[in-house]
C-alpha cells in the first residue's frame, strides 16, 4: 500500500511512470538526442555501473531488466540489513506495497472464470449488510478505484479483523455516486479480498498460492506461506537512518497482515518471482486472454487529462514514444516497488528497494533502457577522514546564510540555517523565475491558516474540485494538529528551480514545533508535497577532485570545492562562495 504524508493523492502511478520516460529536464530547452541503440551487453553495463554508483548515496535494492524474453541485469545493490551487513541479492525479498492490487485483481477474474461472480455484479451480490447508497457499487468500481469510496480507515499495522472492516467501508460516507469518478481506495481492494475469501473458501493468501504463484514457479511470494528463511527479507530504513525492521517483523496477525493491509498491499516478493508472473501474463496457463484483456484495459481516467488509465490493479499508459506502458508501483513510506511492462517493446523492469523515498534509480533504469538521454550518476573517490576534517566549520552565504559542514567517517554534511541555500545544496537554480512561486506557496499556506482552499484549488490547477481539495486538506489538518497541535501560521523559507521543476521549501509554525514541508510544483501546478528539513546535503569526495553530493529520490547533484579557507559552490548558473567563519 502506498502511504503518503501529503494533503492530497497527487502522483498516481502512470503519472510516475511517465516521468520517468521522460528527458531529463536539464535538457528541456534543447531538442532531445536521437536514441541510441545499444546492445544487450551494453545495456546491462550501463545500468550495473549507474546502479553502483548510486550505493554510496544511500540506495539499496534490486533490480531485473528483460528485453524480448532475455535477461540483461538481474542484481541487488547496497545492503538489506546494516546492522549485520548482510548484502540485498536478486533473491532478497521486499515488500512490494499496492503492487499487491494485481493479484487481488486477477483473483476476482479466475472466480470470474469459475462462474462464481461476475465483475459487473453489485457488492450487494457478494457481501452482506451493503446500504442502499451503495447499491449501484459493483466490483468493477471497486477494482477501478471509481467505488467512491475513501482512502484508507486506518493504519497498516492497526488490528482490524475482515468482517469488522468491511462493515466500516461499507457503512462511511460516499464521497461521490459510484461509477462518476476515480479516487485510489485500498479500502476496495480490502473488500475484494474478502469476496475472493467467501467464493474460494479459503483465505486471501492460500487461493492466491495455489491458484497462481505455485503454477507459475513463485516460491517466494506470499505473507507467511513461503516460510521465510533466516535473512531472507530486506530490513526497511527511512530517510533519517531509523530501523523500520523486515516486513513480516511487523505486528501482523497469526496468518499475515491485519485487513487495513490484506488485499491491497503487503505482499512479499522478490524481482525474479515478479519476473515470473509477468511470463505467466504472457501466457495464458493462469487467466485466459478474455481476463486478461479485463485486466489491462484502461478502464477509468486516474486524471481529467486522460493521459493515464486505471484497468484492474494496474495503470495504463502511453510513453513518450507513442508506446503502451502497463505498470504499478507500490511502497510504505519504506519501502517501494516498481513494475513496469513495455507491452508494445518487449520491455519488462522491475525495481524494489528498502530505503525510504522515490529512488532515482527507477527514473533513469528505462532511459538507459531504450536510449534516451540521462544523467549519470556521480562517481566517488575513496573516503579521507583527514580530508573532511578539513572542511568541518561555519560558513556564510552572501545572502547571510550560514551553512554548518559537519564531518564523520570521511563525509561533509552540510545544513543550512535558512531556505535560500536550496540551490547549492540540491544543484538547482535559483533565480526570480522562483519568487511568482514562493508567492503563489505563501498565498496558498495563508489560505490554509484561514480555512480558506481557493488558492489551493487553483495551485492543483482544477484536477480536483474545490469541494474535495477543501475535504482533503481539512482532514490532514486535523491529523496534523495531532501530532503537532495548534498550526499558528507558515513562513516561506525560499525556492530553487529545476527546468519544470520549482521546490519551494516552507515552515509550518505549531503549538509543539516547526513543521517544515517541500511544496514541489512542476509546469505550474503544485504536483507533490513532502515533509522536510532545513536545506542540508551530504558530500562525498568526487573521483577528479571537489566533493559531490547525489540525491537518490531526484537524480539531482550538487558539486563544492574548498578554495582556501571558503566553500564554492558550483551552480548551473554560476557559482557562489561560503566564506568561512571564526
Amino acid at each position: 500500500m502506498l502511504r503518503k504524508t501529503i494533503f492530497l493523492p497527487l502522483l498516481s502511478a502512470a503519472l510516475l511512470a511517465t516521468a520517468a520516460d521522460a528527458q531529463p529536464s536539464a535538457s528541456a530547452a534543447a531538442p532531445a538526442p536521437a536514441p541510441v541503440r545499444r546492445s544487450d551487453a551494453e545495456t546491462a553495463q550501463l545500468l550495473d555501473g549507474q546502479l553502483s554508483r548510486m550505493v554510496p548515496f544511500g540506495f539499496s535494492g534490486s533490480i531485473l531488466v528483460a528485453r524480448d524474453g532475455r535477461v540483461l541485469l538481474e542484481k541487488g545493490y547496497g545492503l538489506a540489513d546494516r546492522a549485520a551487513g548482510t548484502p540485498v541479492t536478486a533473491q532478497t525479498v521486499f515488500d512490494i506495497g499496492s503492487i499487491t492490487k494485481q493479484f487481488t485483481a486477477a483473483a476476482i477474474l479466475k472466480l470470474e472464470e469459475a462462474g462464481k461472480l461476475r465483475v459487473t455484479d453489485p457488492v450487494s451480490r457478494h457481501l452482506p449488510g451493503v446500504p442502499a447508497d451503495k447499491a449501484s457499487m459493483t466490483l468493477h468500481h471497486l477494482l477501478t478505484h471509481s467505488a467512491g469510496l475513501e482512502d484508507v480507515f486506518g493504519g497498516d499495522y492497526e488490528v482490524a479483523e475482515r468482517d469488522s472492516l468491511v462493515q466500516v467501508a461499507l457503512n462511511s460516507k460516499l464521497l461521490w455516486a459510484p461509477g462518476t469518478r476515480y479516487r485510489y481506495s485500498n479500502v476496495g481492494y480490502t473488500l475484494l479480498a474478502a469476496i475472493v475469501e467467501r467464493h474460494s473458501g479459503q483465505p486471501y493468501e492460500r487461493f492466491l498460492r495455489e491458484t497462481f504463484f505455485v503454477p507459475a514457479g513463485m516460491e517466494r511470494t506470499g505473507y507467511l506461506l513461503p516460510g521465510w528463511r533466516p535473512g531472507e527479507q530486506a530490513h526497511g530504513y527511512r530517510r533519517n537512518g531509523e530501523v523500520f525492521g523486515t516486513p513480516a517483523g511487523q505486528k501482523w496477525a497469526p496468518d499475515g497482515p491485519w485487513w487495513n493491509l490484506r488485499g491491497n498491499g503487503g505482499i512479499l516478493s522478490n524481482v525474479g518471482d515478479l519476473y515470473r508472473w509477468n511470463r505467466a501474463l504472457e501466457g495464458s496457463r493462469i487467466l485466459t486472454d478474455s481476463s486478461k484483456r479485463k485486466l489491462f484495459a484502461p478502464h477509468m481516467p486516474e486524471n481529467p487529462e486522460a493521459t493515464s488509465h486505471y484497468g484492474y490493479g494496474w495503470s495504463v499508459t502511453n510513453t513518450t514514444r507513442g508506446t503502451k506502458l502497463v505498470s504499478h508501483n507500490g511502497g510504505n513510506g519504506v519501502f517501494f516497488a516498481d513494475f513496469r511492462r513495455y507491452v508494445d517493446e518487449g520491455v519488462t523492469i522491475l525495481v524494489m528497494s528498502n530505503v525510504s523515498g522515490l529512488s532515482a534509480a527507477w527514473a533513469v533504469v528505462p532511459r538507459i533502457v531504450f536510449g534516451t538521454e540521462y544523467v549519470p550518476a556521480p562517481a566517488t573517490a575513496p573516503l579521507s577522514p583527514a580530508a573532511a576534517a578539513a572542511l568541518a566549520g561555519t560558513y556564510r552565504l552572501p545572502s547571510g546564510t550560514v551553512l554548518t559542514a559537519a564531518a564523520a567517517g570521511g563525509e561533509v554534511t552540510i545544513t543550512a540555517s535558512a531556505g535560500d541555500a536550496l540551490a547549492a545544496l540540491t544543484g538547482m537554480r535559483a533565480d526570480a523565475v522562483t519568487d511568482s512561486f514562493a508567492k503563489r506557496t505563501k498565498a496558498l499556506l495563508d489560505g490554509l491558516t484561514r480555512d480558506d482552499y481557493t488558492a489551493a484549488h487553483q495551485a492543483y490547477g482544477g484536477r480536483r474540485t474545490l469541494e474535495d481539495v477543501t475535504q482533503s486538506f481539512r482532514r490532514e489538518a486535523a491529523e496534523f494538529a495531532k501530532e503537532y497541535g495548534e498550526l499558528r501560521g507558515y513562513r516561506v523559507l525560499g525556492a530553487a528551480r529545476d527546468g519544470g521543476r520549482v521546490e519551494v521549501l516552507a515552515v509550518g509554525d505549531y503549538a509543539r514545533g516547526p513543521r517544515y514541508e517541500t511544496w514541489i510544483w512542476i509546469d505550474g501546478q503544485v504536483r507533490g508535497l513532502q515533509t522536510a528539513a532545513l536545506p542540508s546535503a551530504r558530500f562525498l569526495p568526487a573521483a577528479g577532485g571537489g566533493w559531490v553530493a547525489y540525491d537518490v529520490r531526484t537524480g539531482r547533484m550538487a558539486r563544492v570545492r574548498a578554495e582556501g579557507r571558503d566553500l564554492v559552490f558550483v551552480l548551473p548558473d554560476g557559482e557562489v562562495r561560503a566564506r568561512r567563519e571564526g
